[in-house]
């Protein structure tokens, strides 16, 4: 069932150029919007699929389940275990863990919902032993301030990253609400770093962590962020007093975040999208820790940011975000999908502008300029391109005596010419996995479940093939063009999808917000060995809206359910095995049921069947 119309027609026209240095007097142009899809993929029955390695009766069960015995519960299932659920230090196809902090806030959330302590305890003690500068600067490495990058003559290179600033505290909230505690905070850090490399010894001295708990490193980390790049303004600048002067976003310049390719800097849209949700975590933080005075400023900022990410970055000729406005004033817009899909995520975009940005990933709106339109947008058919422009057709210019993209070359290693050049490799025109967990999600959002349902069909039908396990080589030997396997840990999030996306669990500052999606196709979805607050559950939840859990551990958990039924009241009831222990109402609150088990049924070993629809 779709959540908004599915063809809204509101004009004909669609935006002009996505290219480099796009005109930024943009005039406003009204676009269509159109939300229909192709073919509708009908489950299959999971025994009767040709599985590359034979059926696996356990997944059909385990830890995630539903009314039907399918192939996308059972890949939910097997894509846990083969990538997200990993027991060991070395995963069977992806790393066990993404050590540095740009990493951390992806690792907590794929981490949160399952029962692995030694995975949780890995990421917890990353973080409090995370080192930083006396300025806050939180190290891109955990042996190095900067990125281990070499320059042409193989000497390393001061090139420093900017995405960890804002994915540490997003981290460690996520830590926090999953554990339901604000016991991270006061935990201390007392490891000064180590440095093997003779070159990088230098760098002990600038070691500031020690002694410092995780608490003092948010707010130092923060207090970088408003005031040396510039956040309290209400929009982050990577000028020319950080990193001196190398993240400016022209072409010759640095890469300054995980998009390493990228030559994002000066005001970007994905610093700044990143700000946004850091400015939201540190309002939450505040609530859990009881300062409503501060948790008010993060809120205003953020509001205030929100305002200026879409004044700065949203295009009303080509219905996106564009990637950056380099410090000379040109814009760059790339089609980046995963920009987008994350911006919808993290709350930036309106409900319009979220239409528009899908109207053009399904395939139902062209932009000029574009390579990629219409179903090739998905080509690798897992995740879609990371960019739909290629940027061989963008402008260019000689610096340092190379021929020079919007693209860091590795000092000519990388050419967008040949080895690098579209479809070549994942930061032009390949795939990534990892934001395909932000498409799930928001085409819950937007579009609907059945939407994100179809998706997850097609992923159990390329996972039948080879379990994801692929890294092929392109026409020039490069094994760049998919980012899925080996070092890319983040590819365990698309399996979360069912807990936070169909089931919509999502732990917040005040306890468990349940906003249900379960698409047409089941009656119900859930999980087993849920993890939260420390205490294992069996969770399922209806179709109607209707929940039940399984508390092994007692009920020490705290529930916002969203009233998908439109009744004023829902029953509460509590067995201790086959006998009903108690029952009693919660009203309607905001369209939301308050369930609070924590305090007085805490301890209590039960089951709680929650109906909505009496």
């Amino acid at each position: 069932m779709n959540k908004r119309l599915m063809s809204i027609i509101l004009a004909v026209t669609v935006g002009l150029t996505g290219l480099a240095g796009c005109n930024p007097e943009e005039k406003k142009t009204e676009a269509k919007i159109d939300l229909t899809e192709g073919e509708y993929r009908t489950l299959k029955t999971a025994s009767e699929v040709d599985w590359l390695n034979g059926f696996n009766e356990d997944y059909l069960t385990y830890p995630f389940f539903s009314d039907k015995e399918d192939d996308v519960t059972y890949t939910a299932n097997a894509m846990y275990y083969r990538y997200t659920y990993m027991t060991g230090a070395a995963g069977d196809a992806v790393m066990w863990f993404g050590p540095e902090p740009t990493w951390y806030e992806w690792m907590a959330v794929l981490t949160g919902p399952h029962d692995n302590e030694a995975r949780k305890n890995q990421l917890k003690n990353y973080i409090i032993d995370r080192p930083i500068r006396e300025d806050g600067f939180i190290w891109n490495w955990y042996d190095s301030p900067h990125w281990p990058t070499k320059n042409i003559a193989g000497e390393t290179d001061d090139h420093y990253h900017y995405d960890q600033m804002f994915r540490y505290i997003n981290g460690v909230y996520e830590v926090m609400c999953w554990e339901n505690s604000t016991d991270l905070l006061s935990q201390k850090d007392t490891k000064l770093v180590v440095i093997s490399d003779d070159a990088q010894k230098e760098h002990v001295k600038d070691d500031a962590s020690v002694g410092k708990t995780v608490r003092q490193k948010v707010d130092m980390a923060m207090n970088y962020i408003l005031n040396d790049m510039h956040g309290k303004d209400g929009l982050v600048i990577l000028d020319d007093t950080v990193n001196n002067g190398k993240n400016l976003g022209r072409i010759g310049d640095y890469g300054s975040n995980y998009w390493d390719n990228f030559l994002f800097g000066y005001l970007d849209a994905y610093e700044n999208m990143l700000f946004y949700s850091a400015l939201i975590s540190m309002e939450k933080i505040e609530l859990m820790c009881g300062n409503d005075g501060e948790a008010e400023y993060y809120r205003n900022l953020a509001a205030k940011t929100k305002q200026k990410f879409n004044e700065t970055f949203w295009s009303d000729t080509t219905n996106r975000y564009i990637a950056c406005i380099d410090v000379d004033g040109t814009k760059y817009d790339y089609g980046m999908t995963f920009l987008n899909m994350e911006a919808i995520h993290y709350g930036l975009a309106d409900e319009r502008q979220e239409d528009l940005i899908y109207t053009w990933l399904v395939g139902n709106s062209e932009v000029e300029g574009d390579r990629s339109t219409g179903e090739d947008i998905y080509y690798f058919r897992i995740a879609p391109r990371v960019t739909t422009v290629a940027m061989e057709d963008t402008p260019s210019k000689e610096v340092d005596g190379r021929k020079q993209y919007w693209y860091f070359d590795w000092y000519g290693q990388a050419n967008v010419e040949t080895t690098h050049s579209y479809g070549q490799h994942f930061q032009n025109g390949g795939t990534i996995f990892y934001p395909e967990y932000y498409d799930l999600l928001d085409r819950i959002k937007v579009i609907g479940a059945d939407s994100a349902l179809n998706r997850w069909k097609v992923l159990a039908e390329e996972y039948a093939k080879d379990e994801l396990y692929r890294r092929p080589q392109n026409d020039y030997g490069w094994t760049d063009m998919i980012g899925i396997i080996n070092e890319f840990p983040e590819s365990g999030l698309i399996p979360v999808s069912w807990v936070t996306g169909f089931m919509g669990m999502n732990p917040d500052y005040d306890g468990v917000h349940v906003n249900p999606a379960i698409p047409t196709d089941y009656e119900y979805m859930g999980m087993k060995d849920f993890s939260y607050g420390g205490r294992s559950f069996d969770v399922t939840v209806f179709k109607n809206g209707n929940l039940e859990l399984n508390c092994k551990e007692g009920a020490g958990i705290d529930l916002s359910l969203e009233n998908l039924s439109g009744k004023e009241k829902a029953t509460v009831k509590i067995y201790e095995g086959d006998a009903l222990k108690t029952s009693f109402e919660v009203s309607s609150e905001n369209g939301m049921f308050i369930i609070n088990l924590s305090a007085e049924y805490s301890r209590t070993v039960c089951r709680v069947v929650i109906d909505q629809n009496i």
